[in-house]
């Protein structure tokens, strides 16, 4: 069983209330590591996976689902979103959530103290244009959540959107009825923010990945 979500902080109003402070008295889920996956290992395949949906996926569908053959097909579309780059600010503030969730045992982009993904990212200490975030749970491995969100069209649109420029990627695993829960924050920063380093990828990463999220679908 997995379960996925998409948020814009314009968006952050239709949450209902009611539903989080019922989740909020859920059982304990004590979390047992944070990511099973090294850091530079993940930042590689995050970044590959998705500028190549980024480059590749023309639009999403209104429907929701992609397939192998919307990717290969549309080969570097013409368009003019910006290739994302790894900010170690937001994967933090993506570990935060994921971790938070994973022992409190909700899932929300609105965490039981009231903070949206804004708020989170504000403390964080990232000084944001636009942010914008997709949790899941239950998905074994990066590729089958980016599978997730690329057939929701909510999701999809988060990671195409050519306003974001950069992005961070938690896993968290827990010993819940879903085992892993997953955070991906994008954000453009404000003008004059320091960028941060390139991510050097590793040589064999965004190969791997594509193959990896062709495997995936169906």
């Amino acid at each position: 069983m997995s379960r996925s979500r998409f948020s814009l902080v314009s968006l952050r109003r239709l949450l209902s209330r009611g539903l989080l402070a019922l989740m909020a008295t859920c059982a304990f889920a004590p979390v047992h590591a944070q990511s099973s996956i090294p850091a530079d290992e993940l930042a590689a395949d995050t970044v590959a996976l998705v500028n190549l949906i980024r480059q590749r996926l023309a639009d999403c569908r209104e429907a929701g689902g992609i397939t192998k053959a919307d990717l290969r097909n549309a080969a570097f579309v013409a368009n003019d979103r910006p290739a994302l780059a790894w900010n170690p600010k937001l994967a933090a503030i993506a570990t935060r959530h994921a971790a938070n969730m994973a022992r409190n045992n909700f899932f929300d982009h609105v965490d039981p103290q009231g903070n949206t993904v804004g708020k989170r990212t504000t403390a964080g200490g990232y000084k944001w244009k636009i942010v914008g975030e997709n949790i899941a749970s239950g998905q074994e491995d990066l590729a089958e959540a980016m599978r997730g969100w690329i057939q929701s069209v909510t999701h999809c649109r988060n990671l195409i959107d050519g306003r974001f420029t950069e992005i961070g990627l938690a896993r968290v695993d827990s010993n819940d009825e879903y085992g892993t829960y997953w955070v991906m924050v994008l954000g453009k920063p404000l003008a004059g923010e320091q960028a941060p380093a390139p991510l050097k990828l590793v040589a064999a990463s965004a190969s791997a990945a594509e193959s990896r999220l062709m495997a995936t679908l169906n």
